[in-house]
């Protein structure tokens, strides 16, 4: 489900219920999916009353300044969770953990420093567009993410984001960048399309244009899109004195294909579940077998001494 498609969906929410005082959230069924719109009610804090079984919540243009872990346990239901134009500052580890069927996070315009690393693996789509603060970065746990916008950030580089092999468009538009590398993308080893500043290797000095070539390089070469970027690549790269080594960043890129998601707690507790599963039915059919086994050794033996007295019989 697009995000712009759920903006215009939620503004025409139907069924009234009183979620806090004389503040009310709507309700309504999309897609097969319940979901609650709080938007701009003026809410601090995530309402706790709402239906458990939401798929979809609004809770844009509020006053919000801290998710705790026990903000969004109510509601594990969660797959699109939207929380853009409040005053967010801090997230809590473990805030997130409940939702383990999360696909969508907007937290963009709020005031976000960094992001608890544990966010769920199923989470596809995350939009943390203007956040001025943001610096700290860690998405590797958010394994199956395709879709990143860290846009208007006033980021000066790209975060150490860590491995992300399902990332396919990256947004870093709008950010005062200083330079984006080879290194800087070598954890993305499946990214389709990147955006950019226009403005950066606008310079024409010969750093500045060795940096382009290794840029341009790089995305050429694994077919990466740069919509609306432009800078000039170098014919002779080496008598400008560029280095062209790329042997680290190919070693990243190699590992980001061939890596696999950490085991979630939910997976853990499934695979447990079935092995103990497996088990009894493996100790049944030993027992049944065996019970089996010595009835029908029991059976033989009163057939043979039935044998056996009716031979001595005959012989008397």
């Amino acid at each position: 489900m697009d995000i712009h498609y759920l903006y215009l969906v939620v503004a025409a929410l139907q069924g009234w219920v009183t979620a806090s005082g004389f503040r009310r959230c709507t309700y309504s069924k999309e897609l097969k999916m319940m979901g609650a719109n709080c938007y701009e009610l003026n809410f601090e804090e995530i309402p706790k009353t709402l239906n458990k079984d939401i798929e979809f919540l609004y809770m844009g243009k509020n006053r919000i300044r801290t998710l705790t872990n026990s903000s969004l346990q109510e509601y594990t239901s969660l797959r699109y969770l939207y929380l853009g134009d409040n005053f967010i500052q801090k997230i809590e580890t473990g805030a997130f953990s409940e939702l383990e069927d999360l696909e969508v996070l907007d937290l963009s315009r709020n005031a976000l420093i960094s992001l608890p690393t544990d966010l769920p693996l199923p989470l596809r789509k995350l939009y943390l567009a203007d956040n001025q603060f943001l610096r700290n970065l860690s998405l590797s746990a958010a394994f199956n993410l395709n879709f990143l916008n860290i846009a208007k950030c006033d980021l000066k580089k790209i975060p150490a984001i860590g491995m992300l092999p399902n990332l396919q468009v990256l947004n870093v538009s709008d950010n005062p960048l200083q330079s984006v590398t080879p290194a800087d993308l070598a954890p993305l080893c499946r990214l389709e399309v990147l955006h950019l500043p226009p403005s950066l290797y606008s310079q024409m000095d010969d750093e500045t244009l060795c940096q382009c070539h290794r840029l341009l390089t790089w995305t050429t070469q694994r077919y990466i899109k740069l919509p609306a970027f432009n800078c000039t690549p170098l014919r002779d790269p080496d008598a400008a004195g560029c280095d062209t080594d790329l042997s680290e960043e190919i070693k990243m890129y190699k590992s980001c294909l061939v890596a696999t998601p950490a085991t979630t707690t939910r997976h853990l507790l499934l695979a447990v579940l079935a092995g103990a599963l497996l088990l009894a039915v493996v100790v049944i059919v030993c027992w049944w077998r065996k019970g089996r086994t010595k009835k029908n050794s029991v059976q033989d033996q009163k057939r043979t001494d039935k044998n056996t007295k009716v031979a001595d019989t005959l012989i008397t």
